[in-house]
């Protein structure tokens, strides 16, 4: 359990210092979209670590992310939706 808490809180501050430094460098939207990356990661490093399967969830939910963020940081801010207030 201690293994657990300090990964959580080392990987939590590590996350929050990846994430700042990063917003230094580029815009926000992009930053975001690594942060949706982590629960694929996630998926994957269980894959190779204690075998989890991989099933059709996780490819469709990989898929997905990665259109998303595609989408995301190929669209200008022409292509981009207006929210009007």
């Amino acid at each position: 359990m201690d293994a657990g808490v300090y990964l959580g809180v080392a990987g939590g501050a590590l996350a929050f210092i990846l994430w700042v430094l990063a917003l230094e460098k580029t815009t926000p939207t992009r930053v975001a979209n690594t942060m949706t990356v982590n629960p694929i990661a996630a998926g994957l490093l269980a894959a190779q670590l204690v075998a989890e399967p991989i099933t059709l969830n996780l490819i469709a939910g990989l898929i997905a992310v990665f259109a998303g963020i595609w989408i995301a940081t190929t669209a200008t801010a022409q292509e981009m939706p207006r929210h009007v207030s």
